[in-house]
């Protein structure tokens, strides 16, 4: 996303700004599934135990 805003700033790249939070916000809906899962192989991995 840093490299397509510096190109649609540079004036190399020209898309309608619809699109580009678009493909923002499916970007961040990606980020955010894979977070997800690696969070839930991280908890199948590793229990926490609390000290009592």
């Amino acid at each position: 996303m840093v490299f397509g805003t510096l190109l649609k700033l540079g004036g190399y790249f020209i898309i309608d700004s619809d699109w580009f939070w678009f493909l923002a916000g499916l970007a961040i809906t990606i980020e955010g599934i894979i977070a997800l899962v690696k969070q839930k192989q991280f908890d199948k991995k590793y229990k926490i135990v609390l000290k009592k």
